[in-house]
């Protein structure tokens, strides 16, 4: 009677693959929700400044929740490729946040904002390896 090692028919045929499609792009949506989140803290302090720049603020703002939202669909995609769906995980959550950010920010609840901003901006930079480490485990 021979024992041998159960195989992962999953991860057998994933070995060698390459990121296609709208995996591609996870990464770099990444870095771009990054600088545009650091433009919208450029743009907060400002704000809190006395500086007009509240409606750039809101667009800005509005069009970042759009790249999440693009970001999202593409961490869907490298998930499936990776095998991986955790990474959706992080990525929605951040949508779901961004949603409830414009929503504070359209309210005037300004610390609220403020204080979510902040929790968005760290889960922003951890957006970046965790999109890199997925896109890696395609061809893992």
């Amino acid at each position: 009677m021979t024992t041998s090692q159960p195989s992962s028919s999953a991860s057998t045929a994933l070995a060698g693959r390459r990121p296609s499609g709208m995996a591609l792009a996870f990464v770099p949506l990444a870095w771009v929700c990054v600088a545009v989140l650091v433009l919208q803290l450029v743009l907060g302090v400002l704000m809190m400044s006395g500086v007009g720049v509240g409606t750039v603020h809101k667009v800005l703002g509005m069009m970042l929740a759009l790249v999440v939202l693009v970001a999202a669909i593409a961490a869907f995609v490298a998930g499936k490729q990776a095998g991986k769906m955790g990474v959706l995980g992080h990525v929605g959550g951040m949508l779901v946040l961004m949603i409830v950010q414009i929503a504070l920010g359209e309210l005037g609840a300004t610390w609220p904002h403020i204080i979510l901003g902040v929790l968005i901006v760290i889960g922003t930079f951890a957006m970046v390896p965790t999109a890199q480490k997925t896109i890696a485990a395609i061809g893992a």
